[in-house]
C-alpha cells in the first residue's frame, strides 16, 4: 500500500534525558544547556527537536553496508561532502553556524528500513535510514529538497518489500528556513506529504 510523509507525532517529554540503557541502538537528546551559550546568550532547542524525532541514528550511512537489491539496482549512498552527520545535537551542532545551516531530519516510523533518494538544490543524494530511527543531517542552508523515490527493505532478511516515487518538493521561505531543523517522517498509515520545522537557536 502506497505510503507518504507526515507529521511526527511528538514524543512524551518525560522520556528525554533519560539514561539511555533503554535505547541500545541509538540515543535521546539531552537538555544539558550549559555548553551551549554564545555571546547572544542563545541557546540550541534540544527540546524541541528531540520532541519532534526520539531515537537518533547513529551510524554514518555512508558506513552501512546495503542490502543486496539496492546494490543490484545500481544505487549507493550518495551524501555531499559538506554535509555534517548529527550523532549527538549538543555536541555537534554548533550554536555560531545555526544560522546558516539547516538540519534535515529523516524520520523511519516504518517496520522497514528504507533507503531514499533526494535532491538538496539539484544534486542527487541518496541515504539509509533504519527502522525506527531518525537520520540527522546538517546542510549549509538550502533553498529546495526534492523526494525522489523511497525503497522499503526487510530489516531482518535484507529483501526488497516494495518501492515507492515520490513527488514532494519543499522551498526555503514556504516550508523551512536557515537556522530551522526540517523534518520529513516515512509514516506507513498517513497519506499527506507534510513536515515539521523547528527553529533551532532560543533564549533560555
Amino acid at each position: 500500500m502506497p505510503r507518504r510523509f507526515t507529521i511526527p507525532g511528538l514524543c512524551l517529554l518525560l522520556s528525554i534525558g533519560l539514561s539511555m540503557g533503554g535505547c541500545p541502538d541509538g540515543f535521546r537528546i539531552d537538555f544539558d544547556f550549559d555548553d551551549d551559550d554564545d555571546d547572544d546568550g542563545f541557546v540550541l532547542n534540544l527540546a524541541g527537536l528531540a520532541a519532534a524525532i526520539g531515537l537518533v541514528q547513529v551510524q554514518d550511512p555512508r558506513t552501512v553496508v546495503l542490502p543486496a537489491p539496492i546494490v543490484n539496482q545500481g544505487d549507493t549512498i550518495i551524501i555531499n561532502n559538506n554535509v555534517t552527520v548529527i550523532v549527538n545535537a549538543q555536541q555537534d551542532i554548533i550554536v555560531e553556524e545555526v544560522p546558516d545551516r539547516l538540519i534535515v531530519g529523516f524520520e523511519n516510523l516504518t517496520e522497514f528500513d528504507v533507503y531514499l533518494k533526494y535532491l538538496a538544490d539539484g544534486e542527487l543524494q541518496g541515504i539509509f535510514i533504519f527502522s525506527g530511527e531518525t537520520l540527522l543531517l546538517e546542510y549549509p542552508c538550502l533553498d529546495e529538497i526534492e523526494l525522489l523515490s523511497e525503497d522499503d527493505i526487510d530489516p531482518f532478511t535484507g529483501e526488497f518489500v516494495q518501492g515507492f516515487d515520490l513527488f514532494s518538493v519543499y522551498e526555503r521561505t514556504l516550508d523551512f528556513d536557515c537556522g530551522e531543523a526540517f523534518i520529513i517522517t516515512i509514516d506507513e498509515l498517513d497519506v499527506f506529504a507534510q513536515t515539521q520545522s523547528i527553529e533551532l537557536l532560543i533564549r533560555p
